[in-house]
């Protein structure tokens, strides 16, 4: 017997969500992954957040399809595979192109339009230069590109590579349909294989949750961590109570424990989720969530440490452009690469004296959604999902904690008045000060979920 469901997925931010040509279009791929970030996430709720991983990966390949795992046949004593269809079946009732190209974004943000107006640029300390707020949310889909003003002066104005996006209010049906619970082939295996909690109606239940967390926090596409691709779900999927309840939420220190997104972290004041103010339009949401991060950024700073290995990078004109740093500083913990900044060891190492390339990404912990409101005006949501950065980068822990308790209190002084904002100990106080009317402008508040 299946259950089946069905939404409506509404865009409140353009996605960049592209097929093999790289023109933007609706996949249901995204949408398939998106789900499954969400049901590892409510898997470790469901237990505890004492994860087995292989036993989860198991159960998340039998249901959403696999052809990796396998398991010792116990009368041959043989490996075998069991590689399996997707159990989850996901349909959208159009597969169109966004028509959000790079003529219709000229039109929005061209020439004569806010981003090269005064005041609407946002300044980044770093550059000492005043840059477009969807640029740097964007930086891939989006590039800069220089335009004559009306007065014969020039400028720098983003624009989007043709064809990149799904315009925000673009809408398409979602349907839905799995089994109430797993064929009896697959829920022998699992039992054999000591998977937790499973049980008919466990695929529902674990399904529906995980599609309530995505309805609240997911994004899709491309620079999606940055709020690009924010979406809701209609009807709402159900949760699992009201506020703080219904969330996986774990004490962050504690999320350290593991190497993936797991959970929403919570401290003393409880979730780590900070809401905007409302705004009328996407536009001027995401520059407010481009001063935040501008701001939590470059709040630490960057610098020479010639004692720890440390080197300073020319140009051919023999102009320094950066830096190869021999040890991570603060801000690359919060997410690599940097531009300008790498750090040697997890870019390249040696093996057998021979360089091998590592390129080591870390992505952002930090994650940005845009919601709409009952009224129709749009908030920004800022969550933090911590975990441990993978073994090939020989996390700190400690740097690691130091630089998300910074991170929490620049995101908790935020909501309160300006002239009473206290910044960590260690915040480079000179790019702050640069900043200071753009943060003016922001105001935060605490949220259960």
């Amino acid at each position: 017997m299946m259950h089946t469901a069905t939404y409506t997925l509404t865009f409140t931010t353009p996605a960049f969500l592209g097929d093999a040509n790289q023109n933007a279009r609706w996949r249901t791929p995204p949408i398939k992954h998106e789900l499954r970030h969400w049901w590892r996430v409510a898997y470790a709720a469901d237990n505890g957040f004492r994860v087995n991983v292989t036993e989860m990966r198991r159960e998340e390949g039998l249901l959403f399809g696999n052809a990796w795992l396998s398991h010792k046949d116990k009368s041959s004593n043989h490996e075998v595979s069991t590689f399996s269809k997707s159990l989850v079946r996901i349909r959208l009732d159009q597969w169109n192109e966004g028509k959000l190209n790079a003529n219709e974004w000229q039109k929005e943000w061209g020439k004569d339009k806010p981003e090269t107006a005064q005041g609407w640029k946002i300044f980044h300390p770093n550059v000492d230069k005043f840059i477009g707020p969807a640029l740097y949310l964007g930086y891939g889909p989006l590039e800069v590109e220089k335009v004559t003003l009306q007065a014969g002066k020039t400028d720098y104005a983003t624009t989007l590579k043709k064809n990149a996006a799904i315009q925000a209010g673009d809408a398409a049906i979602l349907s839905m349909a799995w089994p109430e619970a797993f064929p009896d082939d697959l829920q022998n295996l699992l039992r054999a294989q000591k998977a937790p909690n499973i049980y008919p109606e466990k695929i529902t239940q674990r399904l529906i949750y995980a599609l309530w967390l995505m309805d609240r926090f997911g994004t899709l596409g491309g620079r999606a961590r940055n709020g690009w691709g924010s979406y809701h779900l209609l009807p709402s999927p159900p949760g699992r109570g009201e506020g703080g309840e219904a969330l996986p939420v774990r004490p962050w220190r504690d999320c350290l424990n593991l190497d993936w997104p797991h959970a929403i972290g919570k401290d003393e004041k409880g979730p780590l989720i900070w809401q905007t103010e409302t705004h009328a339009d996407w536009k001027s949401l995401m520059r407010t969530l481009a001063i935040v991060k501008v701001g939590l950024r470059t709040q630490f700073r960057l610098f020479l440490d010639q004692n720890a290995g440390d080197r300073q990078v020319y140009n051919k004109r023999g102009q320094p452009t950066g830096i190869d740093h021999g040890k991570p500083q603060d801000r690359h913990w919060l997410a690599y690469p940097v531009t300008h900044h790498s750090v040697a060891p997890w870019d390249k190492e040696k093996i057998n004296n021979k360089t091998v390339q590592l390129n080591l990404r870390l992505p952002n912990q930090l994650r940005f959604k845009v919601r709409q409101t009952a009224s129709g005006k749009l908030v920004g949501v800022i969550f933090h999902m911590p975990h441990l950065p993978p073994p090939a980068f020989n996390p700190d822990r400690a740097a690691i904690e130091r630089v998300w308790r910074c991170v929490h209190q620049f995101l908790d002084t935020l909501t309160g008045e300006p002239h009473k904002r206290q910044f960590c100990k260690d915040a480079d106080r000179a790019a702050l000060e640069k900043q200071k009317q753009q943060l003016a402008s922001v105001r935060l508040q605490r949220i259960p979920e």
